[in-house]
């Protein structure tokens, strides 16, 4: 294992931790780290497939799917945010 794919496969890793973290105790923080992480994971993805272009299709269909969770736990976070009262929600910046 060469120390791209590891690299993106503990970015990989971290992001979907941190995201999973935002979902149990969301702060926009947390949201801003995910997106901060999500585009290097789709950064050092991108370098993969460039490297290594026979694997283009797994690599596209496996970022869709990361991009999906990711996305979605982000929006979930800042939904349960914006329902704190407001009090609350200024701690969580």
């Amino acid at each position: 294992m060469d120390i791209a794919l590891l690299t993106h496969v503990s970015l990989a890793i971290l992001s979907l931790a941190l995201a999973a973290y935002g979902l149990v105790n969301p702060s926009f923080r947390k949201i801003r780290s995910s997106a901060a992480m999500t585009v290097l994971t789709l950064i050092s993805g991108l370098y993969l497939a460039i490297s290594r272009p026979g694997q283009l299709g797994r690599v596209c269909l496996s970022a869709t799917l990361f991009l999906m969770v990711m996305l979605v736990a982000m929006w979930v976070s800042a939904r349960r945010i914006k329902k704190q009262p407001a009090a609350l929600a200024g701690a969580h910046q």
